[in-house]
């Protein structure tokens, strides 16, 4: 320890007695109990904090403490006491704030997303507390758009299905004319089963990407062979509704590392969109390029087709909404959620989705990280 002005170092015998001294009150030590820890001791009106003991020989000791008189000391307890009132009249108020934000974000934990903790002072907590209610308020937003979620997917669901079972009824209650009428009524619950069965997969699809509960199986694909094979089969789908489904690919063979059946159903959401949304008697074109990226190659894949209605970068954004449809598109079949599964099947694939507008022509761009042969 170091010693102050007021440090004493006395000298005691084998036994504790003092054999020199500058303080004339201290006669006789119990070397044991400054052994023993015991650091305190009172001699008349004096109070000594002993140290330690420092060995001379085996007849001498020397003891190091310091002293102070016990009206000091009662000085000193009443100093803190002050200081300890001070203190609470000070921090009463934090503390007390402190238990209000406490209070609401055991609230809000409770699910009241509608809470708000007051803003109080310009400090720490009121910094806290202003985070809170922003988290809050994101909160709350997304609890909205899942409700929301929810009741559009009941809508969609309850659309078909309401079609489905009214043509049942009318067959179990022959209400119709003739056979012809008959096959009609079962042509169009076979379709409006069929329409149900994709939204129903839609919505599995989309609650599985969303959770990531879902086994990615990579695999080496030639894109050109599975390229050609998925435009294909969907050319005739374009042709029923006036539009020309073109391809151009690269020359060379490119190779990407990907789920071929996701990487398929991403294509293919693009192709939908673009049947949905072209201009009668035009052209929709399917470009496969390579693009260098972040120095990354990737096979790019773009799906460009003019539009059928007015589109500008604000609807480009809205398409990736989840369930956004267009002002023509809310008429048709579909659900809005083509965009979105595509944009989490390419995080899946580590790719990318991009789109834009030129003039009228809408372009969706998939990028796939290309294998190095």
């Amino acid at each position: 320890s170091t010693l102050s002005l007021h440090d004493a170092l006395p000298i005691f015998d084998s036994s504790g007695k003092v054999i020199a001294s500058r303080e004339k009150g201290v006669k006789y030590i119990d070397l044991n109990e400054v052994k023993n820890g015991l650091k305190t001791k009172l001699e008349g009106k004096n109070v000594f904090e002993i140290y330690g003991v420092i060995n001379v020989d085996d007849e001498k000791n020397i003891v190091y403490y310091s002293n102070y008189y016990a009206k000091d000391f009662q000085n000193v307890i009443g100093i803190l006491i002050v200081t300890l009132i001070l203190f609470i009249i000070l921090t009463h108020k934090r503390i007390s704030y402190i238990g209000e934000i406490n209070r609401g974000i055991t609230s809000i934990a409770n699910g009241d997303l509608s809470k708000r903790i007051n803003i109080k002072y310009k400090n720490e907590l009121s910094e806290l507390a202003d985070s809170i209610n922003k988290m809050t308020t994101i909160l709350e937003k997304e609890d909205y758009k899942e409700r929301e979620f929810i009741t559009n997917i009941s809508h969609d669901l309850r659309t078909p299905l309401t079609t489905i079972l009214g043509y049942i009824k009318m067959i179990e209650e022959s209400k119709y004319k003739n056979q012809k009428e008959l096959d009609k009524y079962i042509s169009i619950i076979s379709k409006k089963a069929d329409y149900l069965k994709v939204l129903i997969d839609n919505f599995f699809t989309y609650s599985k990407l969303s959770s990531r509960d879902i086994k990615v199986k990579y695999s080496n694909i030639n894109c050109d062979l599975f390229l050609k094979q998925i435009i294909e089969e969907e050319k005739m789908n374009f042709a029923e509704k006036g539009l020309d489904l073109k391809l151009s690919i690269v020359k060379e063979k490119v190779y990407v590392n990907a789920d071929s059946e996701l990487m398929a159903r991403a294509i293919n959401n693009l192709l939908s969109n673009a049947l949905k949304y072209s201009k009668e008697n035009t052209e929709v074109n399917v470009i496969m390029d390579t693009e260098t990226y972040n120095k990354k190659t990737y096979v790019t894949i773009s799906v460009l087709n003019i539009s059928n209605e007015k589109v500008n970068k604000d609807d480009i954004k809205r398409f990736f909404k989840r369930l956004y449809k267009s002002e023509k598109g809310r008429n048709s079949e579909g659900n809005g959620l083509g965009l979105n599964i595509t944009e989490e099947i390419m995080k899946l694939n580590n790719g990318f989705i991009r789109g834009q507008t030129l003039d009228n022509t809408i372009i969706f761009k998939l990028g796939f990280v290309k294998v190095e042969k």
